[in-house]
Parts: structure tokens; sequence; C-alpha cells
């Protein structure tokens, strides 16, 4: 009896090692699969998400539209664009260009080129999600002109608005609400900043024709300072939609930029926008 236990736990021992091997194994493969993306996150990515990656980019449909508002630097667009245009995902650039003195206009089969003055003149950056009726597609990706994403982060935001449209996803995130503006972190926020986002159409055309005008005071202030704060307020307590991270790699097109959001002068008026807003839309 003592014999047949004896080799009763080797086995079992045998079976545990033979499965340890296994899933060491298994994490290796993993490792080496989500290092093929020639713009790879600096943090690791989930495997599962890698594999409908690359199984998504080898389809040409289901594109998406991007929105760039080109105001100051015009030279960003030189840099930007053409990477922009090589990514399969994306169908169209549409630009928006503020300032007539700093009117670049873009030659490329994917380029819609927007005379936007007057806009520019009553809402600044504000009037970003204005053209948004221009958009051929569903999703609209909205980027700064001053930052270039990875294809890899541009698919990860494609294959989250798909599963779920009825949501806001970005990069970048913050806290906007009646304590004020505040850093978040990706497990706790309130607001995505629109310089790296994934929105659909439909949500945001009726984000402009329901709320946007709750905020036109203010961008006509402050040249449209917040209107990224805006929107995620409106699909906070109207829609009671929840906000998502996605991460990614991005670049700015030069090194000492920065998204400017949290620089002093306008962390002071985004701080007194969410106190604020929150204020009147609790109500």
């Amino acid at each position: 009896m003592e014999f047949e236990i004896k080799y009763f736990l080797i086995f079992i021992l045998l079976v545990i090692i033979f499965l340890i091997i296994i899933f060491l194994n298994l994490e290796e493969r993993k490792e080496a699969f989500s290092k093929q993306s020639i713009f790879k996150s600096k943090k690791r990515v989930n495997f599962y998400t890698d594999i409908l990656i690359q199984k998504e980019g080898k389809k040409k449909k289901n594109k998406i539209s991007v929105i760039i508002c080109n105001d100051d630097k015009p030279k960003y667009l030189n840099s930007s664009i053409p990477k922009l245009s090589s990514y399969n995902r994306i169908g169209e650039i549409l630009i928006f260009h503020g300032i007539k003195e700093n009117l670049n206009i873009i030659d490329d089969p994917k380029v819609r080129n927007f005379n936007d003055f007057k806009n520019y003149k009553k809402f600044g950056r504000g009037r970003r999600i204005l053209g948004v009726s221009n958009a051929k597609y569903k999703y609209i990706l909205l980027l700064d002109n001053n930052i270039i994403p990875s294809e890899d982060l541009v698919e990860r935001l494609y294959l989250n608005i798909k599963k779920n449209p009825n949501r806001l996803y970005g990069r970048v995130v913050r806290n906007c609400n009646k304590i004020g503006y505040s850093e978040g972190t990706i497990k706790n926020f309130d607001a995505v900043l629109s310089g790296i986002s994934i929105i659909s159409k439909k949500l945001l055309e009726e984000y402009v024709s329901k709320r946007f005008h709750t905020f036109g005071n203010w961008f006509r202030q402050y040249n449209g300072d917040c209107e990224d704060l805006g929107l995620s307020l409106f699909l906070k307590y109207d829609k009671k939609n929840k906000m998502k991270y996605v991460g990614g790699y991005f670049k700015y097109i030069e090194n000492n930029d920065n998204l400017n959001y949290d620089d002093n002068k306008n962390y002071g008026r985004r701080n007194k926008f969410c106190k604020l807003y929150n204020k009147i839309l609790e109500k």
C-alpha cells in the first residue's frame, strides 16, 4: 500500500512540474509576441489584444476619421501628416485651419483641408469638434497638432471603441469635478483629454447639438480652453457613460513640447472651469 502511495505522489509531482514548464513557455511566447509591433508601448500590453490588432490590421475596411486643428506652428503638419496618412486604419484626415497667416495646405490623398477662420475667431480651440459633420467615418480620432500616436495606439483605440461605441477613450486622463482640476491616474479619473482620444461621430454630434452651447461663453472668453473637459462633462452628466484609458506609445514632434494643459496659467483656468460647470450640471 505504501509502495503505491509513494509512486502516486511521484506521478503527481511530475504532472505539476510538467504544467509549470508549459506555463513558463507560454509566458515567453507572450513576451515575444508583444515585442513584434514596430511602435510598442513602453509598458507591457495584453497578449490577446495583440492578436486582435494583428487580425484587424489586415482588414481594409473599418476606417476612422482624424480631426486636427492647425492654429499655431503649422510646420508640425509636415511631420505628422505623412506618418498618420501611412496608417491603414486611418481613412481620412480633416485639418481645420484657424489662422490665415498660418495656413498650411497639405496635399495628400487622405487629407481634406478646411478654412475655419470664422469659428476660430469665435471659439478658438473649442471649435475642434464643430466640423464633425464633415467626417465620412463613424469613429473620430481627435489629435493635437503636436502629437504623433503610434499605429499600435491607434489600433488599440479603434478596438476599444468598436467594442463599445458609447464611451470616450483616450491616452491622457485627469480629474475634473466640483473640487477642481487635478492629475488623474489610469484607475482613478473622470476626464479624458482630447489631445489623443477617440469617440463615435454620433456621440460627438450629440454633444455639439445638445451641450456645446453650455460652454460657449467660456470658449469665447478663453479661446476655447477646456474644450476637452466640456466633452468629458457631457459624457459624465448627460450620458452617464464612463470614459476609459487606453495605453500605448506616442511622441511629441518636438522634444520640449508637452500638452500644455497643466502649466500654471492653464491649470488655474481649468480648475475654475471644473468647479463652475460641475456645480451647474449637477443641478
